[in-house]
């Protein structure tokens, strides 16, 4: 059987939450896996609801998320390479905050706002390799710890995100 090639124990988990850096960066995860998993539910009522879009569009508009996502991880070795990796996702971000603000003024234009969703999905497609990078790097001799503790707090991220669309479209 394998062994696992970390010593967990209770005491090494509630020392890692000492570590305001493996918090700060947590706390990154959970809005991004909040913004992640209500982008699917938000973007289509919100182009439906206030951009007046066809629904078949506003569909489609999550492909092109997906498109930008992808696009942005693709590359995202070789701009790392480049730059840093916090300067890297300060600069992803930025991009997504262009989308998003795109998407706001322009929510009634099909084309627009693909483009908009395409720089969105670029924009957030560094966020996870990037900060589950640093913790690799940061918790060598307990990364599997403190990947855990990460993604528990981000996938209580993306629950609070579903629960908060849902009350705002629930009809």
């Amino acid at each position: 059987p394998a062994k696992p090639g970390e010593n967990v124990s209770f005491s090494n988990v509630v020392g890692l939450l000492k570590y305001p850096s493996l918090i700060l960066f947590a706390l990154v995860l959970f809005f991004q896996s909040a913004f992640e998993g209500t982008s699917g539910s938000y973007t289509i009522s919100f182009l439906n609801i206030y951009g007046g879009m066809d629904e078949a569009d506003a569909i489609l508009s999550l492909t092109w998320f997906t498109v930008g996502m992808l696009a942005g991880r693709l590359i995202l070795g070789a701009v790392i390479r480049k730059i840093k990796e916090l300067k890297t996702l300060y600069a992803y971000l930025m991009v997504a905050v262009v989308g998003v603000g795109l998407l706001h003024i322009f929510k009634s234009h099909c084309t627009v706002a693909y483009l908009a969703m395409v720089l969105i999905g670029f924009g957030v497609g560094a966020t996870y390799p990037v900060i589950l990078n640093y913790l690799g790097s940061a918790f060598r001799d307990l990364q599997g710890t403190a990947f855990s503790i990460a993604m528990f707090i981000a996938l209580c991220g993306q629950y609070a995100g579903n629960k908060v669309v849902g009350i705002e479209f629930a009809d």
